[in-house]
């Protein structure tokens, strides 16, 4: 059947990636790089936001989510929507391949998340480096606490600045097939979610685990980030959520559900841990700190759900998750489908050509 009249398989995913491209276009304007935005591959898929369970095997990494929602990192509150965690890939640019796939339903294959990132942190790098160094300098007293001694002295901080920045400016402008990209950290993630006008929400378990799975360290990754040196009026207020395992991200997209009793689900996701402790928010000043909840507000459509706990119900506050109008399940399932049989029948033909070929051959 053909859902999409004249036009093929290959024309409806260029039409989809042209808006795409619009929407960019949109949340970097106020940067004014256009002209770093080359357009998407033309052989990328728009992927919607909300999955049908049928194609969830073929993008979702099952055996992670069984290890995450086991360990109550994701999927804990009975009445949230569930969220499925999507394979990226592991080539040091999964930050940027992971928000792109939330937004557009692409990886960040031509690096123009990782562009942008690079012009932010060259053009204008005194407001991230100075809530760059606020925020070390008070992980870094919590790790003097513990071992009792000095692990980054104020020398350090030039060298350790030029890292993050040399992380996304020493690289190839156009993606490189089997190239490892160095690893980005917190301050990539606040920076993106500045240039996206967007508040960004890492769930993680906090620590790192070896093969083996024992615990052989500890990091702060997980939490909030808020894009704070925009105005809250002019940004999103539904945060992109990600997953962070072992150096590794992955965007954690939701689909519609209902509870045991039928009632669907709320389109949420906890601004708390299982433990009902608060997720860190990034990269505050001193004054923000003292008024984080009225930030929290005034960034993030945060509402209250109720909890079960074994001895009682607790509110736990959540950030609303809401899609655009362009993630439309229906027709990318269709059009996936479409060229998965397109790309069949291709493969098919060829393969009995080449028998043919043989048994003339022969």
């Amino acid at each position: 059947m053909d859902l999409f009249g004249k036009f093929s398989a290959k024309n409806k995913m260029s039409k989809l990636q042209k808006q795409q491209q619009e929407e960019f276009k949109a949340h970097v304007a106020h940067l004014n790089i256009d002209q770093l935005l080359s357009p998407f591959n033309s052989h990328s898929t728009k992927v919607p936001i909300k999955f049908s369970e049928a194609m969830i095997h073929r993008f979702v990494n099952e055996p992670l989510q069984r290890i995450m929602e086991s360990n109550g990192v994701f999927n804990w509150p009975r009445v949230t929507n569930l969220l499925f965690p999507i394979r990226t890939l592991g080539d040091g640019n999964c930050l940027c391949h992971s928000v792109s796939f939330f937004l557009w339903g692409v990886s960040d294959k031509k690096l123009q998340l990782r562009d942008l990132l690079g012009v932010a942190l060259t053009r204008n790098p005194a407001p991230f480096k100075y809530r760059w160094s606020l925020e070390k300098k008070y992980l870094n007293k919590q790790i003097e606490t513990q071992l009792g001694m000095n692990v980054f002295v104020p020398q350090n901080y030039e060298d350790e600045w030029g890292r993050v920045v040399a992380a996304v400016t020493d690289c190839s402008r156009y993606y490189e097939k089997n190239r490892q990209y160095q690893y980005l950290e917190e301050i990539h993630i606040f920076v993106l979610a500045n240039i996206l006008q967007r508040p960004i929400v890492v769930l993680s378990e906090g620590v790192l685990r070896n093969q083996t799975g024992e615990i052989v360290d500890s990091h702060s990754i997980s939490g909030i980030y808020l894009p704070l040196l925009c105005s809250a009026t002019t940004c999103i207020k539904s945060p992109i959520v990600l997953l962070y395992n072992n150096f590794h991200f992955l965007p954690l997209v939701e689909i519609e559900t209902a509870d045991e009793v039928g009632k669907m689900r709320v389109p949420a996701v906890p601004l708390v841990t299982k433990s009902l402790e608060s997720l860190m928010v990034h990269f505050l000043t001193q004054d923000e700190e003292r008024r984080v909840q009225d930030l929290l507000n005034s960034y993030l459509h945060v509402r209250e759900i109720p909890f079960s706990t074994e001895s009682s119900i607790e509110m736990v506050p959540c950030a609303k998750l809401y899609w655009h109008p362009w993630s439309h399940l229906n027709e990318y399932l269709e059009i996936k489908l479409q060229m998965m049989a397109e790309n069949d029948h291709k493969i098919n033909e060829e393969h009995f050509r080449w028998n043919r070929q043989l048994r003339l051959d022969s």
